[in-house]
């Protein structure tokens, strides 16, 4: 495992596309791949941020992640986050959930998101990050194979609680 020395950075609407991009990169066994559109319509949306991880040793900075959020009163969500291949297994999702997590408890929002079943990576991740397992959808995520998955419902709640 190389270690990769990330910058996350809040991205706006403006890198629609390059989100895009990303989550077509990241999500390639998804049967459902958020396009520049997909992007546009959910920040427009209220209580929406978004953040790029970028990958300060290369060349020229080299995005690598991203995730997107929605926070509303005292809850929030992960809607997506993820990483390149390439670049996985370096610290760069814990770098994502850092930045996530902590906006949550300057905000004193719980989280919550949903992940596959199979992805153990992911899950110890969030565990470790102090989510805990509230429930479970059967069959939520499609696979391009026609494969179903079921979801993990995951919540964390804001620090000091």
């Amino acid at each position: 495992m190389t270690r990769t020395s990330v910058r996350v950075e809040p991205a706006t609407i403006a890198s629609k596309d390059l989100l895009a991009a990303l989550h077509g990169e990241i999500f390639t066994s998804e049967e459902q791949v958020w396009n520049a559109g997909s992007f546009a319509n959910l920040m427009a949306m209220p209580g929406m941020l978004a953040w790029l991880a970028v990958d300060i040793q290369a060349d020229e900075d080299l995005p690598v992640g991203l995730a997107l959020t929605r926070f509303s009163g005292d809850e929030g969500e992960i809607m997506t986050i993820g990483v390149v291949p390439t670049a996985r297994r370096g610290g760069v999702a814990a770098g994502l959930l850092g930045e996530i997590t902590d906006h949550a408890d300057r905000s004193d929002a719980g989280l919550f998101l949903e992940v596959a079943a199979e992805n153990d990576p992911a899950i110890q991740l969030y565990l470790a990050h102090d989510f805990t397992e509230v429930g479970r959808r059967k069959n939520y995520y499609k696979r391009r194979n026609g494969d179903r998955v079921d979801a993990l419902v995951l919540k964390r709640n804001p620090s000091g609680s």
